[in-house]
């Protein structure tokens, strides 16, 4: 959770913009973190209006040659028009997904660690604050013919200020770390998923969405993925900011 906080915060130039945001951002002036006024993020790239702002790198956190190294990190951020609390229900309810993420063939909960976002590591019968949940999703990219699998641990708290962040990550049915073909599907690696949602100033009902998606997937074309996964984060926050308009 915190590894995943570092990078989704990360406004290094290790994250590449794409040319549309490289394009956003030289015609705003607006340079600084605008979304919560307590708690500024240094040299953060605001979210404004129904843009949506995407950034690349290849490497992971610690290591520039670790694994999944050549597989990219994608960053997207956008505003909803949600608060964070709503949005962040809505996004772990697993019947949701196939409303905003057209590549999704249905997730399910496997298994409920525990329930309640705001559970307290004095209440919790696990001893940690928070909810958490192993889920299988399924995936299939077009012009691919393997439908892609991930079997992960999701994990949700509150943060500061009225803030919410979902990490997640593969696990594996035992030690092996294989990656198993299931059937027709390919079973890849979630290396790192984050959702940070942030109140915005003077806004009850919106928040600011960062997204973080660094997927594994051996088998898949690498160049293809490469070039999709930006446009699919990109994708993913325009859907939400469409759905949550039309509420």
């Amino acid at each position: 959770f915190q590894k995943g906080f570092e990078v989704v915060t990360d406004e290094s130039d290790r994250f590449q913009p794409t040319r549309e945001t490289q394009r956003l951002l030289q015609n705003s002036s607006n340079r600084v973190d605008t979304a919560n006024d307590e708690w500024s993020i240094p040299n953060w790239h605001a979210a404004t209006g129904q843009n949506v702002l995407t950034w690349v790198y290849h490497g992971v956190a610690d290591d520039p040659k670790g694994h999944g190294h050549d597989w990219p990190v994608v960053k997207a951020r956008g505003l909803v028009e949600a608060s964070p609390r709503e949005l962040l229900d809505f996004l772990w309810d697993s019947s949701q997904i196939r409303k905003y993420s057209k590549i999704s063939q249905g997730r399910d909960d496997v298994l409920i660690l525990q329930e309640g976002v705001d559970t307290t590591a004095e209440e919790s019968m696990c001893g940690f604050a928070g909810q958490a949940k192993i889920v299988r999703a399924l995936v299939k990219l077009k012009l691919l013919p393997p439908t892609i699998e991930m079997l992960s641990l999701w994990y949700s708290k509150p943060l500061e200020n009225g803030a919410y962040m979902i990490t997640s990550r593969s696990v594996w049915e035992d030690d092996s770390g294989v990656h198993v073909m299931s059937s027709s599907n390919l079973r890849s690696e979630m290396l790192l998923g984050v959702h940070l949602l942030r109140p915005v100033v003077g806004e009850a009902c919106c928040c600011e969405l960062t997204t973080i998606t660094h997927v594994f997937s051996p088998g898949l074309p690498e160049m293809m993925v490469t070039r999709c996964a930006p446009n699919s984060a990109t994708g993913t926050i325009r859907d939400l900011q469409a759905l949550f308009l039309a509420k």
